[in-house]
């Protein structure tokens, strides 16, 4: 019997962690059986490697798929498509992914890993402030955030999990920061591995702290403001926002950890999310949510207005120098 193992992600980290450990790992899974398809994939050994394209339902992806697996003798196929997360709430689109990766194996096993939500949306925050696509505070955006499907298991995950033309297992991220991605991800499916398999470096990608996060959202209030048209999707805004990230690491601005979280947004939260994630874990793990909240934690916010007068300045050169850049970055793209 083949099995199909799709590794459908979860956060951004979490989803790096896999696609970093699988270029050096990939003649070792051969040899323990399991098949990491070259059809479909894209990426390097630098930034790892995914099956995003088949994730598109590109025929030709499927074909080329369907073929090199058949080929193979190995009983286990393992894919990395962290796409599928989010086409779950596309009926048509879910059921035509379900009856492709049918054509690959005898059972398809979906695996996601899944984690307290205070800790996923703060980082969620950290990448959008850095990427100058969110300028208000956390425990301002925090009610909009709370409700967005992308953090309520029950509702990004139940149609992966509530339906029978494949099985689903939810890795809880303990888990899988404790162990080999790899390794836990194919054992949540049922899958073994009897080889040592090489742990790669996964780049440690900086986050802002506290002043960090007041200088970009001011860096996106100010580019909204002087800037007609502008969108965080405009050409050469990610290589500014990028370039952006590495001056604040320099300016010590990602030596501190950002916790945005107030106390009555954490109540918030709360309420929102530990009957949802009780009834999730009942269903998949048939057990309660057992995954800490750091509520505790104490808020790290700042203000601009609290910062001594050298902080504020090196803030101010930080938003006009990278307003400059954006409006060179802009300009040489057009």
């Amino acid at each position: 019997m083949r099995r199909v193992v799709v590794f459908m992600g979860g956060s951004r980290d979490v989803v790096a962690a896999m696609q970093h450990s699988l270029p050096s790992a990939v003649e070792a899974l051969a040899r323990a059986g399991v098949l990491v398809p070259r059809s479909g994939r894209s990426g390097n050994k630098t930034i790892g490697f995914s099956h995003q394209p088949l994730g598109n339902l590109a025929a030709r992806g499927w074909t080329s798929a369907q073929a090199e697996v058949g080929a193979s003798p190995a009983e286990t196929v393992l894919l990395v498509i962290p796409a599928m997360l989010r086409i779950g709430g596309s009926t048509s689109r879910r059921l035509e992914m379900l009856r492709q990766l049918s054509t690959l194996g005898d059972e398809v096993v979906l695996v996601s890993v899944v984690g307290e939500q205070l800790t996923t949306i703060n980082d969620f925050y950290l990448s959008r402030v850095a990427a100058w696509r969110m300028s208000r505070r956390l425990d301002v955006s925090a009610p909009r955030l709370l409700d967005n499907e992308a953090f309520v298991h029950e509702m990004l995950l139940r149609p992966w999990y509530e339906q029978s033309a494949a099985r689903y297992a939810a890795v809880p991220l303990p888990v899988y920061t404790s162990g080999h991605p790899i390794a836990t991800v194919l054992s949540a499916a049922g899958a073994r591995v009897d080889a040592e398999l090489p742990r790669a470096v996964v780049p440690d990608l900086p986050k802002l702290g506290s002043v960090g996060v007041e200088a970009n959202r001011l860096v996106a209030t100010y580019l909204r403001a002087e800037i007609p048209g502008f969108t965080y999707a405009d050409e050469g805004v990610a290589a500014a926002s990028v370039s952006g990230l590495s001056r604040a690491q320099k300016l010590g601005w990602c030596d501190d950890q950002f916790w945005g979280w107030t106390p009555r947004s954490v109540e918030q939260a709360l309420a929102r999310y530990d009957a949802s994630n009780h009834r999730f874990a009942s269903t998949v793990w048939g057990t309660d949510w057992t995954l800490p909240y750091p509520v505790d934690r104490p808020c790290t916010q700042t203000d601009f207005l609290d910062l001594d007068f050298a902080v504020v300045d090196q803030v101010h050169r930080y938003v006009i120098g990278m307003a400059a850049k954006v409006a060179r970055e802009r300009k040489a793209a057009t």
